[in-house]
């Protein structure tokens, strides 16, 4: 089908040259400037397909080079059966009974004798094979959506003579004046070594191909120099530890340049050592201390930068330029599952047998006269790349005041800001919370004591204030002030320039401040914003919820004198109905009752369980309305609302959805009124 079909397509062109491509065995002879495909004027792509489940095979020199499998999803490779190699592709001779089809997605086969390195997850990748050997760079998957990149080295056995290493080597122009790199084997940079025991591999960097031998440990550096670029950030040792060293035993000794460890008492120190110690059995470091031999009492303590310390550790700085602009610096970095560690934890209280101490402080944060000047500063952060579960708790600064007997507190604060400016001072803030807050029990200074030429208000014309605003639906632009912390999500609210237009007392200008680095350089501009006092909004609430409940009041009022005006108009109809035959019908004129002669409204049939038909007569012409309502007055339906002439007509009245019961049809001309009473009955 596919060779008639190209064919097809190149038939103008074959026929020029008299070729004719066909099935037959052998083919046909090719002449020079003949060729295969599809020509200029093609308008569908050249497809090759077998439309059996067969492989397709490429070969030159009457040699099979590439071939194409079909669908095949039972396959068997090294005792795994059930594989699927559908559309796998092998560039190779693949001519042993082992290694006779491809693998993996992309097979290269060289003469492969192997399959014993084979595993079924060796699929999505190029896999080599050549002799008893075999490579393969691709993924693997672990299941759960993880597909990692992996390369793997094989080997049939790993002493016969192997095992097979994986090696790291750089070419380049292949001329004595490129070293090593130029050789016929180039330059080698590492390789990865098996051990005999197929449990590890051994790591070494270096040219071991020039050198002659293997890497025996599980990092061995040939030669060079190790250097660490940026140290670890993991917490100093607070135990027992020991030093690393390397053996510098003279060669050929298998020891020479062994990384090791050694006791650091070796180096000196002791209890008679006033310099920095180890001290043991409860190790840390210190100088000098209670027990030792060293002076010590009030009069002696520690000091960095002085002769002479004023506490027991006293560091005095004024030099960035040798350690940098901060005087002492803590940093923890938990190496375990520790719960709780500080960076800095201050804790100061009286002896137990001290008399009363007038003011005790835990840590005290005092700066002055900077471009940015700050006491004391928190920075709780938790990144995301950390292994592990989530933080649980996350706090910049947490304040906490805590007594056992009230009776003798009289003041007690978590977190205590103040703010001393003069009059006028823009953006002072006794506290500036950058983002969400939440306070349990939150309270406002209100005491009368604490006020001055209190009055009553004058009357506000708070509803008219209220209806003046409008709700807005928003999201924030982070864009605009990335340094805000800016909820997320759409929120509903004021705009504060409205807000403005109406109550101004409430809308300030504020400004975000800019934030600086170590070096006092602004890393991100000031925003300036309007700020809104939205508990300032609550008197205009409660005057306009006052506003409505005097209208609702009134309302009232005007709801029971027109209930009463009906309660009187129904005992009139109930009266006028307690005598269907008079002549006479009664409507109202003036709040009163009058009666009319020419005027007719009639419900056949009454009482109805179908929809009546319902005739009406007007003696003049006029705005007529024709309306149902219940038996306690309340409106249902208006059955017609129109100006009609004056004489006779009729409509069916819809009761279907009419429970049965007692209810009245009002029939009004020009506002005056003719009532029938109507009863449904049920089916």
């Amino acid at each position: 089908m596919l060779l008639a079909l190209l064919a097809g397509m190149a038939m103008p062109f074959v026929q020029a040259q008299q070729q004719f491509w066909n099935s037959l065995p052998g083919g046909n002879v090719i002449t020079n400037n003949e060729w295969f495909g599809a020509d200029l004027l093609s308008t569908i792509p050249l497809s090759f397909e077998t439309r059996v489940n067969q492989p397709m095979l490429w070969s030159t020199n009457n040699v099979n080079r590439m071939r194409l499998i079909g669908t095949n999803t039972t396959g068997a490779i090294n005792g795994y059966t059930g594989l699927d190699l559908s559309g796998f592709l092998g560039l190779g001779p693949f001519g042993s009974t082992l290694v006779d089809q491809p693998f993996a997605a992309l097979h290269i086969d060289n003469n492969g004798i192997q399959e014993s390195a084979y595993r079924p997850w060796m699929r999505t990748g190029m896999l080599l094979t050549q002799g008893s050997d075999q490579g393969y760079f691709g993924l693997k998957d672990e299941g759960l959506g993880r597909n990692h990149s992996v390369i793997a080295w094989s080997d049939n056995t790993l002493n016969d003579p192997g095992p097979d290493n994986l090696r790291f080597i750089f070419t380049s122009n292949n001329t004595a004046a490129y070293g090593t790199a130029g050789q016929l084997d180039g330059l080698e940079a590492a390789r990865f070594v098996p051990s005999a025991t197929g449990n590890q591999t051994f790591f070494g960097v270096g040219d071991w191909f020039t050198a002659g031998i293997m890497p025996r440990e599980r990092v061995d550096v040939l030669d060079g120099r190790l250097r660490i670029r940026q140290l670890p950030n993991d917490l100093a040792a607070n135990g027992p530890f020991r030093v690393m060293v390397v053996d510098d035993t003279p060669a050929p000794s298998a020891e020479r340049g062994v990384v090791k460890w050694v006791d650091p008492s070796i180096f000196g120190g002791g209890v008679n050592d006033c310099d920095w110690i180890v001290q043991t059995p409860d190790p840390h470091v210190s100088s000098v201390y209670d027990g030792s031999n060293c002076p010590w009492d009030r009069t002696h303590g520690a000091g960095i930068g002085m002769q002479f310390p004023r506490a027991k550790l006293h560091v005095f700085h004024n030099d960035y330029t040798l350690l940098g602009r901060t005087a002492t610096w803590s940093r923890v970095v938990a190496d375990d599952m520790i719960s709780i560690f500080q960076g800095v934890l201050g804790e100061s209280g009286p002896d137990p047998m001290d008399q009363y101490v007038g003011h005790v402080e835990g840590v005290h944060g005092f700066a002055y006269n900077g471009k940015v000047t700050i006491g004391v500063r928190g920075h709780g952060l938790f990144d995301n790349t950390v292994q592990g579960s989530a933080a649980g708790h996350l706090v910049g600064v947490q304040g906490e005041a805590e007594a056992t007997n009230s009776q003798q507190i009289s003041f007690m604060a978590g977190l205590y800001g103040t703010v001393i400016a003069p009059p006028g001072t823009p953006n002072a803030w006794a506290a500036f919370i950058n983002g969400p807050a939440f306070i349990t029990q939150p309270w406002t200074i209100s005491d009368e004591n604490l006020k001055t030429d209190i009055e009553d208000a004058a009357p506000v014309d708070a509803a008219s204030a209220l209806n003046a605003l409008s709700l807005h639906t928003y999201t924030f632009n982070h864009a605009a002030a990335p340094t805000m912390v800016l909820p997320l999500g759409e929120h509903l609210g004021l705009l504060a320039p409205e807000l403005e237009q109406v109550l101004p007392d409430l809308v300030m200008d504020a400004m975000h401040p800019a934030e600086y680095d170590s070096l006092g350089n602004v890393t991100a501009e000031a925003v300036p914003f309007k700020a809104v006092n939205m508990q300032g909004l609550i008197p205009y609430l409660i005057g306009g919820h006052q506003d409505q409940n005097a209208t609702m009041e009134q309302m009232q009022q005007q709801i029971a004198a027109q209930n009463d005006a009906i309660a009187q108009m129904q005992e009139l109809l109930a009266a006028c109905c307690a005598h269907p035959a008079s002549d006479e019908r009664m409507h109202l004129q003036n709040g009163g009752l009058i009666l009319g002669k020419d005027r007719d409204l009639i419900i056949q049939p009454n009482p109805f369980s179908e929809p009546p038909t319902v005739f009406y007569s007007l003696e003049r012409a006029g705005r007529m309305q024709l309306m149902a309502n219940s038996a306690d007055g309340k409106q249902l339906v208006v059955l017609r609302d129109a100006t009609q002439e004056a004489g006779e007509s009729q409509l069916v009245w819809d009761t279907n959805a009419l429970q049965p019961g007692m209810y009245y049809l009002t029939l009004l001309l020009d506002s005056e009124p003719v009532v029938k009473k109507a009863v449904k009955v049920g089916r």
